[in-house]
């Protein structure tokens, strides 16, 4: 831990034990003792971190005591956890007496952390305090049913907000409509690495691209603070005063972040056109060159069949037994389609010299180009809505370009086997061909 941010976090520990009165000074209101904190993080390492979190401190003179409130306490891996295969993932909602504790384990997975003080009246600051105690005793052990867009530990926090403000939240996004979840969001955390946004793309289906009210749109730990940012109580008092950083990561999520579609359609074309040459290079007139194209022909198709294949598994693993309602309905199993697997074994045998693996090969990858197609054919209709056109610009020319290069490769007839005797031994075999014996 560096210096600098042992630094701040000492600083919001005495934000939280001395409870500063200079951050509401232009706004005055009773005191009831307790002082309410919304805590915002931002991505964080781990994949499934990367929407961000929300708590809340609650700050009681008259306990002398801090608490940490978290309703996203989930035991296991997210991915892993024997609820999840189930299909269930369950949150626990905690109390904890350790905000400096919780901070520092914020800090130590590199997470920006915005602190912003509730100008709670005394009995809405009461009336909250109860409804998180009350969840805290029903959900502490058993947990919920969490789900990433309409259930975690964001839109909890906002309701109970809400409920104890008399609807301050709701209000002030009233009427908007938002963008959809991987426009909010996704693309806006994935940001941090290429590569997984691409993975995360192809595994989340349309359900994430269904537009959303401003309100739906709180699940997200950056929205909520921006809502309480703007939200107002009676008479016009501030819901939260500005918000300052605590702790500060050394990844800045941009606002916008652009999809590359013209670079993954280049990247596509590129591969087909290498895989083509591939094919073509089957039919040269040298032996050596033939018999490198067709094992770079038969390697990539090996590759490719091994990749989608996983990729198609992973897709169906999180539709049909997983509660991910970010992986339902995913169009991506048309391109990514876990059929590739089975020509995996006659790639290899191609790629090292089977003539016979190369028909069974044409037939897969012909059905396989067949199934990407229709993924582009599909947006036609109006209950395809999935926003994967990156995904599609990126594999469907690889895919019809290994199955056009399949089809022009050079089958290794027994005539190419006889042209290549020495001619004394070509008339005496041709003649056996001729009366229908092979020598």
């Amino acid at each position: 831990m560096t210096v600098l941010l042992r630094f701040l976090v000492g600083i919001a520990a005495a934000l939280l034990l001395f409870a500063p009165a200079r951050l509401a000074s232009q706004w005055t209101r009773p005191d009831s003792g307790v002082r309410v904190y919304l805590i915002t993080a931002g991505p964080g390492g781990n994949f499934f971190t990367w929407f961000g979190h929300t708590a809340l401190i609650v700050a009681d003179a008259r306990r002398k005591a801090d608490y940490w409130y978290d309703y996203g306490i989930i035991e296991g891996t997210m991915g892993a956890s024997a609820d999840q295969r189930r299909g269930a993932i369950r949150a626990r909602v905690v109390r904890s007496a350790s905000p400096r504790a919780r901070l520092h384990a914020l800090e130590t997975d590199d997470r920006e952390v915005e602190l912003q003080e509730l100008l709670l009246a005394p009995d809405q600051a009461d009336s909250l305090v109860a409804l998180l105690e009350a969840d805290v005793s029903a959900f502490g052990t058993a947990g919920y049913a969490y789900r990433h867009t309409g259930d975690n530990c964001t839109t909890r926090i906002r309701d109970v907000l809400d409920r104890a403000t008399g609807g301050a939240l709701r209000r002030a996004v009233a009427g908007d409509v938002a963008g959809t979840v991987r426009d909010e969001g996704y693309r806006r955390v994935a940001s941090r690495n290429m590569a997984m946004g691409l993975l995360g793309d192809v595994l989340t289906g349309r359900t994430i691209d269904q537009r959303m009210t401003r309100w739906d749109a709180l699940f997200l730990p950056a929205e909520l603070a921006r809502a309480a940012t703007v939200a107002r109580l009676a008479r016009e008092a501030p819901f939260a005063v500005t918000r300052f950083h605590v702790l500060s990561h050394t990844h800045v999520v941009p606002v916008q972040v652009p999809s590359h579609g013209w670079l993954l359609a280049a990247i596509g074309a590129m591969l087909a056109a290498a895989v083509l040459l591939f094919g073509v290079g089957t039919r040269h007139h040298s032996t050596r060159a033939r018999e490198l194209s067709r094992t770079m022909l038969g390697t990539s198709a090996a590759l490719a069949a091994l990749l989608l294949g996983l990729l198609g598994c992973g897709i169906v693993y999180g539709w049909t037994m997983t509660a991910f309602t970010l992986a339902d309905a995913n169009e991506n199993i048309l391109l990514a389609n876990p059929l590739a697997l089975f020509t995996l074994p006659f790639a290899v045998a191609y790629a090292t010299g089977s003539q016979r693996a190369r028909r069974p090969l044409v037939h897969g990858w012909t059905v396989l180009a067949a199934s990407a197609a229709l993924a582009l054919a599909a947006k036609a209709l109006p209950s395809f809505t999935q926003q994967n056109w990156r995904i599609i610009a990126l594999v469907l020319p690889v895919i019809i370009g290994l199955a056009a290069a399949l089809r022009v490769a050079r089958p290794e007839a027994r005539q190419t086997e006889t042209a290549l005797r020495p001619e004394s031994l070509r008339e005496p075999a041709r003649a056996h061909e001729r009366e229908g014996v092979h020598p």
